[in-house]
């Protein structure tokens, strides 16, 4: 089958899930991007570019053609001027859930008509499908349009680098914490330098690793933590995989997260997760790992996993990289690739 791959925001995760998706489809296909123009115009123009793109390669004729977009694509215009095509769009995020959205809002409105005019919908969690059926009533979606998506949507995760799980790993005389989330407001890094902090002040041991885009941006590293640094900033892919194998424990505070690969990663390369129970992180975690959870703030999670630090990995930490294992890429690839062949079989039936 040939697969018409479009992503409009080629960048970051949205680069790393098409690359990886075209290196492990066992289908063929054609990756179209277009120039870099901020989230806002890629929402509101970069369909009108994907459409000549798309004419040429459907008017060569090839047979069995689905296009698959990402979010950040105004699918309805997609599904306007290529009707014949069975079309499915991957919901990275919406602009309805972000945190401090104001509804209706024009974006909002694109991200709707986008999963009524496509024919399949696939979403990145469990969590991020419920959240949205939640909040489409607000742009005035009736019942019977959100019983219509339902129908036609699926949740098909995002993947992780396979050769994560295995590889040989740093061992560290004290715990390296990892934070590896954006440092931008709705990651709430400030709540977890104030849980470094306050562990600091009741004297127990670890040492960190501060990585993600824009580090450390608003965000004052206060001096109990400066001597705890191992490393720091936005580091490129090799760099950033010597210091996923060297962490024993990755922290995230987010407050917005439809699936969290840089969670994920980290767990497949051997840490151990401190997470809220909220969001797409439970999807992430085996049963009976509540040990690894909180509900309000970090601290008491992390103490209790850096002051019993060997006990909580020999428990878990088969039962975690078990779990991460199904969201490797070859694993999560076939099954966008399934998705794809039933909905182009049922539309072209």
């Amino acid at each position: 089958m040939n697969v018409i791959l479009c992503e409009a925001f080629y960048s970051g995760s949205h680069k790393q899930w098409a690359d990886s998706y075209a290196k492990h489809s066992q289908n063929e296909i054609t990756l179209l991007t277009v120039d870099d123009m901020g989230w806002r115009k890629c929402l509101r123009e970069s369909a009108e570019q994907f459409v000549p793109q798309i004419q040429s390669i459907v008017s060569e004729g090839r047979g069995d053609i689905v296009i698959l977009c990402s979010s950040m694509t105004n699918a309805a215009v997609l599904k306007a001027n290529f009707p014949e095509v069975p079309l499915a769009l991957f919901m990275h995020e919406n602009q309805l859930g972000y945190p401090g959205s104001k509804l209706p809002s024009p974006f909002a409105a694109i991200n709707w008509q986008s999963l009524r005019a496509v024919d399949q919908v696939l979403f990145n969690s469990e969590f991020h499908k419920q959240q949205l059926v939640e909040l489409l009533p607000e742009l005035g979606v009736t019942e019977d349009e959100l019983a219509e998506l339902e129908a036609k949507s699926e949740v098909v995760y995002v993947g992780i680098d396979p050769d994560l799980i295995g590889q040989p790993r740093t061992i560290n005389e004290t715990p390296l914490v990892l934070f590896n989330q954006r440092w931008e407001q709705d990651k709430r890094p400030d709540l977890f330098l104030e849980a470094c902090v306050a562990l600091v002040e009741q004297g127990i041991e670890f040492d960190l690793a501060l990585c993600g885009e824009h580090y450390p941006g608003r965000y004052r590293i206060t001096e109990a933590l400066k001597d705890r640094i191992k490393f720091e900033g936005y580091l490129d892919r090799p760099a950033y995989l010597e210091v996923l194998s060297a962490s024993d424990i990755v922290v995230s505070t987010s407050e917005h997260e439809y699936f969290g690969v840089a969670v994920a990663e980290a767990i497949a390369a051997g840490a151990l997760p401190c997470l809220p129970y909220r969001l797409s992180y439970p999807e992430l975690l085996p049963q009976h790992t509540e040990a690894f959870t909180y509900t309000e703030s970090p601290e008491k999670t992390l103490k209790k996993i850096l002051t019993d630090f060997e006990q909580h990995r020999s428990q878990a930490s088969d039962r975690l990289t078990q779990h991460i294992a199904g969201f490797e890429w070859p694993k999560v690839a076939a099954r966008y690739d399934k998705v794809l062949e039933n909905l182009y079989m049922e539309f072209k039936a």
